[in-house]
């Protein structure tokens, strides 16, 4: 039999429900098998590599790799191969497909320090380490959400345009006067990604980076959003200490290696 003939390849940008129900379940079998808390979130614009295997009259869910375009040059790749199903040649089966699609561009592995299977494989593709990012969580079940400080009643948290990066949600002041931002987008059920935060640099350092956090996590309380997620250099001292003070903790290491 053809050994091709046992898989079946997607390429998606848009997944089904069940689709993502099945990359949860890939996920959550590869993080129990090695005590991992990696995510494979949706935002819009990535393209998805499924590769699904032949079981009985179904198919399963084998591997999944996803591509972020950071820009023409550069995007972010993670990739889940089932623990039942690894060094039967998957992941490379997909990596030829996304090579095929972006073979002009550089791609970003994020690895936790403990997965020997990501290592051993990226060792063999020649990959070079590049920078270590703090995996950070926050459940709006366990935290105390901070309150604004009563010196300023007038900022809000407003919806602006959305883009290809998701919901974009501004801090505006009085006669709506533009302080910062943060987007949002989704990383599974009833969980979302929080990335792309910035405070206007002419007003950093003045409390306002904490209170859009506050405002943004009463608004996503209010929602039924039940966990926050991000991704923060672990250089970066001024938002490690925002996102500890709002109530968030590091749950991962990452280590991003260059293909």
């Amino acid at each position: 039999m053809n050994r091709q003939s046992t898989y079946q390849i997607l390429k998606k940008k848009r997944l089904s429900n069940q689709e993502k129900e099945d990359i949860q379940e890939l996920v959550k079998a590869c993080c129990i098998r090695e005590c991992l808390r990696l995510s494979y979130s949706f935002e819009p614009g990535t393209s998805h590599y499924l590769l699904y295997l032949k079981q009985g009259n179904g198919f399963c869910l084998a591997a999944a790799v996803r591509v972020l375009p950071y820009d023409d040059t550069l995007a972010e790749c993670i990739a889940f191969t089932h623990p039942d199903h690894r060094r039967q040649g998957y992941f490379s089966v997909l990596f030829d497909c996304v090579l095929e699609d972006f073979d002009e561009t550089d791609l970003l592995f994020p690895v936790s320090g403990q997965t020997g299977d990501a290592l051993a494989v990226l060792e063999h593709l020649e990959a070079a380490p590049q920078a270590t990012e703090l995996q950070m969580e926050l459940s709006l079940e366990d935290t105390v959400i901070p309150e604004l400080e009563q010196t300023a009643p007038e900022l809000s948290l407003v919806p602006g345009v959305p883009d290809q990066n998701g919901e974009l949600l501004q801090l505006v002041g009085s006669h709506d006067f533009l302080l910062g931002s943060c987007q949002l987008s989704p990383a599974g059920y009833d969980c979302l990604c929080l990335h792309h935060v910035e405070i206007s640099e002419a007003y950093r350092g003045r409390g306002y980076g904490f209170a859009m956090m506050s405002l943004l996590l009463q608004r996503l309380a209010r929602e039924n959003i039940r966990r926050l997620i991000l991704q923060v250099s672990g250089d970066n001292a001024p938002a490690l200490a925002l996102y500890k003070k709002t109530g968030f903790r590091i749950t991962e290491t990452l280590s991003y290696y260059l293909y």
